[in-house]
């Protein structure tokens, strides 16, 4: 009987981690984003030399319904400027959505702009 507690408890444990796991995951691209790191000729090309090149807004994510496009230069989320790739995705999968959108500051072709990313 022991070994069949332990072994449910083991299961159970097992689950909860693999819940959280996949939660984390959720999070990370709750915005529907993947992108990547500015190029040395991107930089050049816009005034602002921090952020990050959308390279995918993924259908049926907030971003997609906001209109935020492939090319866009995402400079801030809220008022955290995004420095890089890696600074990015903490920022957006510790981003709290309970206030129910955020405001994108981006650049494309070259015009900043606003986008408010609304979440359900």
């Amino acid at each position: 009987m022991k070994k069949i507690i332990s072994i449910l408890f083991i299961s159970l444990l097992f689950i909860s981690y693999t819940n959280a796991q996949d939660t984390k995951e959720k999070q990370k691209w709750k915005f529907g984003l993947h992108f990547d790191n500015l190029s040395d000729s991107q930089r050049a090309f816009n005034a602002e030399t921090n952020g990050v090149i959308i390279n995918k807004v993924s259908k049926n994510h907030p971003a997609e319904a906001a209109g935020v496009m492939v090319g866009d230069i995402l400079t801030h989320i809220d008022t955290t400027e995004i420095i890089d790739q890696k600074q990015c995705i903490q920022v957006m999968k510790d981003f709290d959505t309970s206030s129910g959108k955020a405001i994108l500051k981006i650049i494309r072709n070259g015009v900043k702009m606003d986008i408010t990313v609304k979440f359900e």
